[in-house]
C-alpha cells in the first residue's frame, strides 16, 4: 500500500494461502484491489491447485490472513466492482456472479447465460450492473444486459455489435459500448428502454387497462414532438389532453417506483 500523495510504501503484507494442504494455492495474481474500509485487499488470482482454477479472495491486510475466497473458472480474468467496494461482479461461463465485496464466498444473486470473460461495469452509484451476454458463436458479439442490483434482475437488454468495453452514466440513463476493432462508440438510452420494456409486459398492460390508462411507450424525442403538437392545438375545455408522467427510480418487481 501506498500514499499517494507522497507516492511512499505505507504497508506491505504476505497475502497467505488460507489452507496449507493446498485448497488455495495463488501463484499469480489477475486483478487486485484495496477496499473502501482500508483494511481489506481482493485479489483475483492464478490457482495452480489441480484442477487448475481462478480464485477471488479477500484478505485482511493487518496480517494478510484470508476473510473469505470463492473458486471460479480457470482463466477468468474479468470483474467489476461497486465504488464502495460492497459488490464485485464476476462474469463466468453459467452467468453473472455479483457476490459480497469483504467475502466473495457470499453469492448476492446470479443471472444466467454464457458470459464468460465478458465485459462488465457498474454504474457510479452501484444501482445497475451492465455486462455482455454473447450469443451465437462469435465470443464478443452479443447483447447488453442493464441488471438492476437490488432487485437482481434484467431490466431491459441493448441488441448490439461487438463489445469490448461497458460504461454507465453517473445519473444511470446513459449506456456507452465500444470495442477495440475500430467501431464506432455506441451510444444508448437505457432508462428510455427499460421503460419501453416494462410498458410492454402484458399483465401491466392489463392492469393499467382496466384502470382505464393507454400505455404507449416510445422515445423522448417522439413525446417533446407529441407534446408540442397538443400545445399547438390551443387549450382545451373539460379535456385532459395530456397526461406526463416521468419515470426516473429503477426499483420494484417492473423496475420503476
Amino acid at each position: 500500500r501506498w500514499d499517494v500523495a507522497t507516492w511512499k510504501e505505507t504497508t506491505a503484507v504476505q497475502l497467505a494461502t488460507p489452507d496449507p494442504n493446498a485448497v488455495l494455492s495463488l501463484d499469480y495474481l489477475y486483478k487486485a484491489r484495496l477496499l473502501k474500509d482500508g483494511k481489506t485487499a481482493a485479489v483475483l488470482a492464478r490457482n495452480w491447485t489441480q484442477p487448475e482454477s481462478t480464485a477471488q479472495a479477500a484478505f485482511g491486510i493487518d496480517k494478510g490472513e484470508v476473510k473469505g475466497n470463492r473458486l471460479l473458472p480457470a482463466g477468468l480474468r474479468v470483474w467489476a466492482w461497486t465504488s464502495d467496494g460492497s459488490r464485485v461482479a464476476l462474469p463466468t461461463q453459467e452467468g453473472l456472479i455479483v457476490a459480497d465485496g469483504g467475502n466473495p464466498a457470499k453469492t448476492r444473486f446470479t443471472i444466467h447465460g454464457e458470459m464468460f470473460n465478458a465485459p462488465v461495469a457498474f454504474s457510479p452509484d452501484g444501482r445497475l450492473v451492465v455486462v455482455r451476454k454473447t450469443q451465437g458463436t462469435e465470443t464478443k458479439v452479443g447483447e447488453i444486459a442493464v441488471v438492476e442490483v437490488a432487485a437482481g434482475s434484467v431490466v431491459t437488454t441493448v441488441q448490439t455489435g461487438v463489445i469490448d468495453y461497458l460504461a454507465v452514466s453517473a445519473d444511470n440513463r446513459t449506456l456507452v459500448q465500444d470495442s477495440f476493432s475500430g467501431a464506432l462508440t455506441r451510444i444508448f438510452d437505457a432508462l428510455n428502454r427499460a421503460i419501453n420494456t416494462a410498458l410492454s409486459d402484458a399483465e401491466y398492460r392489463k392492469q393499467m387497462s382496466d384502470l382505464g390508462v393507454v400505455l404507449v411507450g416510445g422515445t423522448p424525442q417522439q413525446f417533446r414532438s407529441y407534446l408540442a403538437a397538443e400545445r399547438s392545438k390551443g387549450p382545451r375545455k373539460n379535456n385532459v389532453s395530456v397526461i406526463g408522467v416521468a419515470l426516473t427510480h429503477l426499483h420494484g418487481p417492473c423496475g420503476f417506483e
